[in-house]
C-alpha cells in the first residue's frame, strides 16, 4: 500500500512537472526530493522512476554528462567536493540493477577518475540545468 502511494505520489508529480528530463532508461532530474517525497523541500534531483530503493539519488544537479555506460553529475554548491558518478553494475545503466554511485568528488579528483578509467567525457551527451536559487 505503502509503495503504491509512493508512485501514485511520483507519477503526479512528473506528468504535472515541465522540469522533467529522461536521461538514460528510467533515470531522470527533475524538481523533486526523492528522499522524502512528502516534503516541500525540492532542489533538481536525479532519482529513477519506477525505482528500487539501492538506486542512486543524487541532488541541487548543475549539470550531467552521460553515456551508455557512465553519468558524471556536477552539482549546485559551493563545497569543493560536488562531482558524482553513477558506474553502470551490468552492460548499461538501468534503474533496480545496483548501479554504483560514487563520490562526491574535487574537480581534480573526478579529472583523475577519469583518467583512471579512459573515460572521454567530450564524447559523452550533457545537459545542464539553470540554479534553482
Amino acid at each position: 500500500m505503502k509503495t503504491s502511494k509512493f508512485f501514485l505520489v511520483m507519477l503526479f508529480l512528473l506528468c504535472s512537472c515541465t522540469g522533467t528530463y529522461r536521461v538514460i532508461d528510467n533515470y531522470i532530474v527533475s524538481y523533486y526530493n526523492a528522499k522524502d517525497p512528502k516534503s516541500s523541500d525540492y532542489s533538481i534531483e536525479l532519482f529513477c522512476n519506477p525505482g528500487c530503493e539501492q538506486d542512486p539519488v543524487v541532488d541541487n544537479v548543475k549539470s550531467i554528462s552521460w553515456n551508455k555506460r557512465t553519468m558524471v553529475i556536477e552539482q549546485w554548491q559551493s563545497d569543493e567536493n560536488k562531482w558524482y558518478f553513477v558506474l553502470c553494475a551490468k552492460d548499461s545503466l538501468m534503474c533496480c540493477c545496483r548501479d554504483t554511485l560514487l563520490g562526491p568528488f574535487s574537480e581534480h579528483e573526478k579529472d583523475s577518475v577519469l583518467e583512471a578509467r579512459q573515460i572521454d567525457i567530450s564524447k559523452m551527451e550533457e545537459k545542464k540545468w539553470r540554479s534553482p536559487f
